[in-house]
């Protein structure tokens, strides 16, 4: 639910504009597809800024000011009736598309942590180890943008950290473990 509200109004903000001739779940899949990058842009900048903490409060009015403006105009241009319809056949489609994701990340990642009260183990070759520098630049950027790298004694992290930001917001601030 974190994720959602804190992509929804950047997403909004960035491609409102653009989607006005798209029926609804079209609009909110590329509105929320677009909030992932506005987010983690969005986070940069304020965290640069020491502003941090103002994010939740950013996005929130973002996603304010994109509900009051998405219904306060209809669409310039409609989709045809007869396309925008869901069949049951596109539903199981999707759920197919979902499972068979779920499904390759759990048999491909369920052995490679152990985690108990102590210690979280790493089991498994690079790639391992890479889930555990993700894990590591996500802790990191809780509370500090641009994270500290933990492999070059602090400094700030020359990498691609973009797509832990927004994770490291919801840990954050929806108080997710």
């Amino acid at each position: 639910v974190c994720f959602l509200a804190f992509t929804f109004g950047p997403g909004a903000a960035a491609t409102l504009w653009l989607t006005r001739s798209l029926d609804f779940p079209r609009r909110l899949v590329v509105v929320l597809s677009a909030g992932v990058p506005a987010s983690a842009v969005l986070i940069d900048v304020l965290g640069r800024l020491g502003w941090l903490g103002a994010f939740p409060y950013v996005a929130a009015g973002l996603a304010i000011l994109a509900l009051v403006l998405w219904k306060g105009r209809r669409p310039a241009q409609t989709v045809p009736p007869d396309n925008d319809a869901w069949t049951a056949r596109d539903v199981l489609a999707c759920g197919v598309i979902v499972a068979l994701a779920i499904g390759t990340g759990a048999v491909v990642f369920a052995h490679r942590l152990s985690i108990d009260a102590n210690q979280i183990a790493v089991h498994g070759d690079y790639d391992s180890l890479d889930l555990a520098y993700y894990a590591a630049i996500s802790a990191e950027a809780t509370h500090t943008v641009p994270p500290t790298a933990s492999y070059y004694a602090g400094r700030e992290l020359n990498y691609a950290y973009y797509p832990q930001l927004v994770l490291a917001m919801v840990h954050r601030f929806g108080d997710v473990p």
